[in-house]
C-alpha cells in the first residue's frame, strides 16, 4: 500500500508540474510526453510488482472456519484459503 501511495504522489507532482510549466508558455510535447511515460512506466511497475505468481482460480479452497461481521455491508463473511498459494478469500454468506 506504501508504494501505491508513494507512485499516485510522484504521478500527481508530474501532472501538476505539466500544468505549470504549460501555464508559463514552457511546456513542450517533449516534456509532456517523457512525463507521461514515466506516469505510465510507474503504474506499470506497481501493478506488476503485486501479482500473485498462482492463478486466482487455481487450487482448492478450503474454509479456515473464522467468521466476522463486515463493517461497511453488515453481512456475515466466511474466510477461504488455498493451501496451494495462501491466498484468502473472503465470501460473504447468504
Amino acid at each position: 500500500m506504501m508504494l501505491r501511495n508513494v507512485i499516485l504522489a510522484i504521478c500527481g507532482l508530474l501532472v501538476a508540474a505539466a500544468i505549470v510549466e504549460y501555464a508559463l508558455g514552457r511546456a513542450t510535447w517533449l516534456v509532456i510526453g517523457l512525463q507521461a511515460i514515466v506516469v505510465i512506466a510507474l503504474l506499470a511497475f506497481e501493478r506488476s510488482r503485486y501479482r500473485p505468481r498462482i492463478k486466482s482460480g487455481s487450487g482448492e479452497w478450503v474454509p479456515t472456519g473464522e467468521k466476522f461481521e463486515d463493517p461497511t455491508s453488515g453481512k456475515t463473511v466466511e474466510v477461504y484459503q488455498n493451501p496451494q498459494s495462501g491466498e484468502r478469500e473472503y465470501r460473504g454468506s447468504a
